[in-house]
């Protein structure tokens, strides 16, 4: 559900930015089956919204991610498609080095969006390199980790669409100062509360 809600929220920042006239290359590494939600999210969010826009898939294997191939394998699939316009992750680290490598590449005008950033992804934002990302803690989904398993110690019922983590939509006007995405910011104060522990 937090994927499939960062895929959506990009989806729209898709159409609205490019006018109605996108054309993306979508990074998706598909062995991490989870990172399927939010790429399908994109994806039927931006035909649903925009028939006219168009988008292929850049899949990387575990292998070639592990042996840091991802920023050749995308830049090598933006000259192969030079009409290509955003280029979008499906994760903040996967993006890691992609802004330089656009720019040695001569391709400096992509508009790099994803789900998920990082510190470097928060920086491209700050020095308006980047376009867009959606902010996550993995700080607060550590907390929605030890939530499950309580309730599910305590024998309670967990719907995962309570799960979905609070997430914003940073972009170089809105990221401000930020280095790191983890609001809100009192919640482990939310959380102890939640559990009746002081």
């Amino acid at each position: 559900a937090n994927d499939a809600q960062m895929g959506k929220e990009l989806g729209y920042y898709f159409v609205a930015n490019s006018g109605g006239k996108g054309n993306a290359l979508i990074e998706h590494v598909p062995a991490y089956s989870i990172l399927d939600a939010f790429t399908g999210a994109f994806t039927s969010t931006v035909k649903s919204l925009c028939p006219s826009c168009q988008y292929q898939f850049v899949n990387v294997t575990l292998p070639q991610l592990a042996a840091g191939q991802t920023s050749s394998l995308v830049v090598s699939a933006l000259r192969r498609d030079p009409a290509a316009n955003y280029l979008v992750f499906d994760d903040g680290d996967f993006a890691d080095g992609i802004t330089s490598a656009l720019s040695a590449a001569g391709l400096s005008s992509v508009k790099v969006i994803g789900q998920a950033a990082d510190t470097q992804g928060l920086a491209g934002l700050r020095a308006g390199t980047e376009a867009a990302w959606t902010g996550y803690s993995a700080v607060y989904a550590g907390y929605e980790t030890v939530d499950a398993m309580i309730r599910n110690a305590e024998g309670m019922p967990s719907d995962p669409n309570e799960e979905v983590q609070p997430t914003q939509l940073l972009t170089p006007s809105t990221v401000g100062s930020t280095t790191s995405w983890d609001l809100p910011s009192d919640a482990l104060a939310q959380f102890l509360k939640l559990w009746g522990v002081s």
